[in-house]
């Protein structure tokens, strides 16, 4: 006959393994951000269960503790349910068999049932229903993990410290421990994932990737260049600012005294519009705002602290030599995390894409990062950070118009020149790739 009291026990036990393997994944699982919101509702256990998150220590306890749970219901149910169900299986085949077979058989069947109930009602069943619902299962489960482990303390710290202690021995610090995190790269593949199932639009999640780098470039990457540059001299009276404000179209211009090296401020259209509509005859110079200095290899995160001390909206970007080597305004760390906004609709876009031919038409300051990333590969080059700088690497000369080369299986076709730099270029797909891409030119 099976004992029902023997039936009762491993029902326990089972339970009890499945409580502490809950309770282990449910903590784990668990976003914190879920916790700090239920923490902010007033909810008193997710309090607990922060500071069980936010302490290695005390996470550590936590866990030791359901594993303690699980190790000592595992042998419960090996060391007494086992040979109690043995038992009560072999009374039926003792009468057909003889005593050597029945008790083998009733020993697979006992092993096998008790197998069956811990795996699938011990494990898998707890740790679908915690991984599926962390939050809610820690809420509930973690009140009576705490009050057991005040009761086994002593056993779980000393257990800890065997641990630790072997730990060391094999040459690991057991202190050198840190509280969960995800690296940039983690979370760029969580924004995906978050995508995919709809969570995010793909514009949002190119904004957080782009939020994630953004420390990472520096001034000298994303400034516009001295050569780009279009400033007006100190000494300009009314009807030389008027002529440069209609050609150029920003909002703000670098004034100069003397040349490009020094940049005394900056003027802002609208400080001069204003000072023309009240009939302001205050010479221009008096209009200048200060503008603070950054070198090229400040990173986008501090021109932007020191934007905001200094209460600029543009900064002039020096060289190693103290010379200027361009400037940097708000609208271009902007940007760099939304994407090209430009000045008050007057600029045009710095790839266009020709839906006929598939070309594209690309300003020769774009970054190669950039314009790699829209044509969907890999376009760095360890020397060089602009299209511009490509070209004139490529070619080993200044550009003119009508130079072709070739870099990872595209054509680049000068269009148009600036200067001495590259104005716009065509960018064209090859049909056939080249064994040497750099070393192809026209």
């Amino acid at each position: 006959m099976i004992d029902i009291v023997m039936v009762l026990i491993v029902i326990v036990l089972v339970l009890i393994n499945g409580l502490f393997v809950a309770a282990e994944f449910a903590l784990i699982g668990t976003p914190r951000t879920q916790i700090d919101q239920a923490v902010n509702q007033g909810n008193t256990v997710a309090k607990v269960i922060q500071t069980i998150q936010r302490n290695p220590d005390k996470q550590n306890e936590y866990i030791a503790t359901a594993q303690l749970g699980i190790t000592l219901a595992s042998l419960g149910l090996g060391m007494y349910a086992e040979r109690k169900l043995a038992e009560s299986f072999m009374s039926y085949f003792v009468d057909s068999l003889s005593e050597g077979a029945a008790h083998t058989l009733a020993s697979i069947l006992s092993l096998g049932l008790l197998t069956f109930l811990h795996i699938v009602l011990g494990e898998m069943v707890p740790k679908s229903m915690a991984l599926q619902k962390p939050q809610q299962t820690s809420l509930w489960i973690t009140p009576l993990v705490v009050v057991i482990q005040k009761f086994v303390y002593p056993l779980i710290l000393v257990l800890n410290k065997l641990g630790s202690g072997i730990l060391s021995w094999i040459g690991i610090n057991p202190d050198d421990r840190k509280v969960s995190s995800h690296t940039a790269e983690e979370l760029e593949h969580v924004f995906k994932e978050s995508q995919e199932g709809g969570q995010l639009r793909k514009k949002t999640r190119e904004i957080l990737q782009d939020l994630l780098y953004f420390g990472h470039l520096n001034a000298g990457e994303v400034m516009v260049p001295r050569t780009r540059i279009v400033g007006i001299p100190i000494s300009a009276n009314t009807a030389d600012v008027k002529a440069v404000l209609s050609k150029s179209k920003h909002t703000r211009y670098p004034m100069y005294d003397g040349s490009f090296d020094n940049i005394v401020g900056t003027i802002h259209t609208k400080d001069f519009l204003r000072a023309q509509l009240t009939g302001n005859k205050k010479p221009v110079a008096e209009l200048l705002r200060p503008v603070p200095y950054v070198p090229e290899a400040a990173s986008l995160e501090q021109v932007l602290k020191i934007m905001r001390k200094h209460n600029a909206h543009m900064v002039v970007v020096i060289d190693e030599f103290g010379g200027t080597a361009g400037i940097l305004a708000i609208e271009d760390l902007f940007e760099e995390v939304v994407g090209e906004i430009g000045e008050g609709g007057s600029d045009t876009p710095d790839i266009v894409k020709d839906k006929d031919s598939g070309q594209f038409r690309v300003a020769g300051m774009v970054r190669i990062e950039d314009l790699g990333v829209r044509l969907r590969t890999d376009m760095e080059h360890e020397d060089v950070d602009t299209v511009s700088g490509l070209i004139m690497t490529l070619l080993g000369r200044l550009p003119k118009v009508g130079d072709s080369v070739h870099y990872k299986n595209f054509r680049f076709d000068v269009v148009t020149v600036e200067g001495r730099s590259v104005g716009t270029v065509l960018v064209s797909p090859e049909t056939q790739p080249l064994s040497d891409p750099e070393k192809s030119l026209k």
